[in-house]
C-alpha cells in the first residue's frame, strides 16, 4: 500500500491568506491624496523563510502594471483587465477576492502559465513593466515604477529534490498599512515591500527492480516461477523530523525462461531511498541472505535508479507460482486488486 501520499499542494490556502493580508492594497480612509505623477516608486522583494534552500536558488520575478490609480486610491484597470473587478474594490474586499482577481489577471497576462489550482507553472513569462532575478531570497528591488496596480508573477524554480512555485499576487503602488484596528497610519507608501510565499512539491523519479535467473526448467507449457519483493521507500525528515514513508508494497516478477526481467515503480520523491527485500525466491531458486536486501541510491528527479537481484537454480523441479494482492486505502475504504 502507498503511505503518506505526496501532497502536491500543501497548506496553500493558509499561505495565500497570510500573503494577501500583508501585501494587497487597502482603501485608506482619510489618507492624503496619492501623487499619481510619481515615477520613482519601487517594489522590494523577499521570500518567506519557510524553506532554507531557497537562499541558494534564483527566482525570476516579473511585474505588470494592469491599472491606474487616482488621487483617492480608486483603481482604473486597463481595458484588458476591466472585467476582473478592480474598479469595485473597497475596504471590505476579502483576501479570497483579491486572490481570485490575481488569478484572473494572470490568466489574461500569461495564458497557460497557471494550473487549475492557480499556481504559476510557466517557466517563460511575458515581458512586463519590471523584472528582477531574486538572489538569496531577499534584497532585490524593481525601481522607477509608476503608481498603479501591479500583477506579480514569480516563475517556479527547481532544486535537486523540490519544485518551488508561487501564486500570482496583486500589489498596489503606493500601498498603506491602515486597517482601522491595529494600525491607523494612513500614509501612502511609495516604496513597497513584498514577501513571496512559496509552495513546495517533491520532484519525482523512478525505481527499477532487476531480477536475473541463470537457468529455468519448466514443468509444462503453463509453468512459471514467481519472485516476490517487499519494497519500502522513505525520505529523511527535515530539522530532526522522522523519516516519512512514501511507498510500502509487495511486488512480483514472473519468469517462464532464464534471463532478466525488470519492474518499474514510478513517481517516487527525489532524495528518497528504497529498501528492497526478496521475500520469496521460488521453490527451486536460492539467493544468499546477504544479497536478499538491497538499498538503492537516492531517487533522482526525472531519472531512474536501479537495484538488482541474481538467483541461482538449485536443480529442483518445483515451480513457484502464486498471487500477489495489492491493497490501497482511498481515504474512505480499503480496496484490493490481484497483480
Amino acid at each position: 500500500m502507498k503511505i503518506g501520499k505526496i501532497q502536491r499542494k500543501s497548506a496553500l490556502a493558509a499561505a495565500c491568506l497570510l500573503l494577501f493580508l500583508a501585501a494587497v492594497p487597502r482603501v485608506a480612509r482619510g489618507a492624503l491624496a496619492i501623487d499619481t505623477k510619481k515615477t520613482d516608486c519601487s517594489m522590494a522583494f523577499s521570500v518567506s523563510d519557510d524553506f532554507g534552500e531557497l537562499d541558494s536558488l534564483i527566482i525570476p520575478v516579473t511585474v505588470y502594471r494592469i491599472a491606474d490609480v487616482n488621487v483617492s486610491g480608486q483603481y482604473l484597470p486597463d481595458s484588458a483587465y476591466s472585467g476582473i473587478g478592480l474598479d469595485q474594490v473597497s475596504a471590505s474586499t476579502t483576501a479570497a477576492e483579491w486572490e481570485e482577481m490575481a488569478e484572473e489577471a494572470a490568466r489574461i497576462t500569461a495564458p497557460g502559465a497557471l494550473d487549475e489550482e492557480g499556481t504559476i507553472v510557466g517557466r517563460e513569462l511575458p515581458v512586463g513593466d519590471g523584472q528582477i532575478t531574486l538572489h538569496e531570497a531577499s534584497g532585490d528591488t524593481i525601481r522607477n515604477l509608476e503608481t498603479g496596480m501591479y500583477l506579480v508573477l514569480a516563475a517556479p524554480v527547481d532544486s535537486a529534490e523540490y519544485t518551488y512555485s508561487f501564486n500570482p499576487y496583486l500589489v498596489s503602488v503606493p500601498g498603506n498599512a491602515y486597517d482601522g484596528v491595529q494600525n491607523n497610519d494612513d500614509t501612502w507608501i511609495y516604496d513597497v515591500d513584498v514577501t513571496l510565499k512559496p509552495d513546495r512539491e517533491n520532484r519525482l523519479g523512478d525505481l527499477v527492480i532487476s531480477k536475473t535467473i541463470d537457468s529455468y526448467q519448466p514443468l509444462g507449457a503453463a509453468d512459471r516461477t514467481m519472485f516476490v519483493f517487499q519494497v519500502e521507500v522513505s525520505k529523511a525528515g527535515e530539522a530532526g523530523a522522522p523519516a516519512q514513508i512514501y511507498y510500502s508494497n509487495v511486488v512480483s516478477l514472473d519468469f517462464t525462461a532464464a534471463g532478466t526481467q525488470t519492474l518499474r515503480i514510478e513517481d517516487l520523491p527525489a532524495g528518497a531511498v528504497a529498501t528492497v527485500t526478496e521475500v520469496y525466491s521460488g521453490a527451486s531458486y536460492t539467493i544468499p541472505a546477504a544479497e536478499a536486501t538491497v538499498t538503492s541510491a537516492p531517487i533522482a528527479a526525472e531519472a531512474e535508479v536501479s537495484v538488482s537481484f541474481n538467483n541461482r537454480y538449485n536443480g529442483g523441479l518445483n515451480g513457484g507460482t502464486g498471487v500477489v494482492n495489492h491493497f490501497e486505502h482511498d481515504g474512505a475504504a480499503w480496496g484490493w486488486e490481484t497483480q
